[in-house]
């Protein structure tokens, strides 16, 4: 398959912007010296993947203290649209069994990453009733 530049085509190739139902296919906790990382993989019942990667952890001098916020948020969400008590999650390798699996609902937007298109998840809430 050749490669392709033009934007407009790539646009086409992603997800598209909306609502659909998802299901968490990956998900993986790291640690570096400065923080802890929680990788989540949704796919999409369009059949693309998108992922989140973000920091749910960091020491008080690190760069990515700032990003925190952004990983909590994720995992509050995440809680809140699978019925998991946030308070049992007390250790981060326990967030991957307890979401692993679930089906969600993923609001998705388009943003411009250095000039190309890309399909990014804005919010995730529990699925509505009978999906």
């Amino acid at each position: 398959m050749p490669f392709n530049f033009n934007r407009a085509a790539l646009a086409e190739k992603i997800a598209g912007i909306g609502t659909q139902p998802a299901k968490i296919a990956d998900l993986s906790v790291s640690e570096s010296p400065e923080a802890t990382w929680l990788k989540v993989a949704f796919k999409l019942e369009s059949g693309h993947v998108l992922e989140s990667f973000v920091a749910i952890d960091a020491a008080e001098t690190s760069p990515h203290l700032s990003r925190v916020g952004e990983g909590i948020a994720l995992i509050e969400q995440l809680c809140q649209a699978t019925g998991v008590d946030i308070d049992s999650l007390t250790e981060p390798r326990e967030i991957m069994t307890a979401f692993l699996g679930k089906r969600v609902q993923a609001s998705i937007v388009h943003k411009t990453a250095k000039g190309a298109p890309t399909a990014v998840i804005k919010l995730i809430s529990a699925l509505p009733e009978g999906q």
